[in-house]
């Protein structure tokens, strides 16, 4: 019978005593495995870059580079990065950049063992992950934050059955830039994936019917 490799956990962390906790979770599970931990901002992404894990458990409050900037380096490297935040007095505004900077997921820095292995598995299967009540709370930022046009723009073409490459040809954009504005309409949609991103965008009535034909906006 065919095995599948444990999914890579790096633990950037700055307390030592958490850290250890976390890889203790992690170690016991035989579909999980910590493949490395950092203390620093600078330990994070260095360790990233060496160890290239399937998912990151990231402290937003670590030492000399903050998380948002880890997520940004980070990034800049490798765009499909799975990184999960953890938060505890930065709150939910600290959520909020986390995900449109390209977080995967959040938890809170007392989250259970149980729901931290949860979004360890869920982000590590490409789906992102929030608590119920966070995500509610983030779908209502979307009147403060509206989807862009821009954004609009792809969420259309995806509905359209365009992949990232058609849909860059089509509005004249990069491949990055396609992945870039989808991910933040995402985010603003507190939406799972790329189709569950549309289906918001109906609901939001900001796409319909009549858009997805032609990829162009209705008269």
């Amino acid at each position: 019978m065919a095995t599948t490799n444990p999914v890579g956990v790096l633990i950037a962390d700055h307390h030592g005593v958490r850290r250890l906790g976390l890889a203790a979770v992690i170690g016991r599970e035989h579909d999980l495995k910590v493949v490395g931990e950092a203390s620093t901002g600078s330990e994070a992404i260095e360790r990233f870059r060496t160890h290239r894990p399937e998912v990151m458990l990231l402290d937003l409050g670590l030492p000399d580079a903050g998380g948002l900037a880890v997520i940004a380096a980070i990034r800049r490297d490798a765009r499909r990065a799975r990184i999960v935040v953890s938060t505890g007095r930065e709150g939910e505004e600290a959520v909020y950049r986390a995900m449109r900077a390209g977080a995967a997921g959040s938890l809170r820095r007392d989250a259970p063992p149980s729901v931290v292995l949860e979004a360890i598995r869920t982000v590590g299967a490409g789906q992102p992950y929030l608590a119920p009540a966070l995500a509610t709370r983030l779908a209502a930022r979307t009147r403060q934050d509206p989807v862009t046009s821009g954004e609009v723009g792809v969420l259309r073409l995806v509905a359209s059955g365009l992949c990232n490459r058609r849909i860059g040809e089509r509005l004249q954009i990069t491949e990055s830039a396609v992945k870039a504005r989808l991910a933040s309409a995402r985010v603003k949609l507190c939406a799972r994936d790329r189709a569950h991103a549309v289906t918001m965008a109906f609901a939001h009535n900001l796409i319909d019917l009549d858009d997805v034909d032609t990829g162009q906006p209705r008269p």
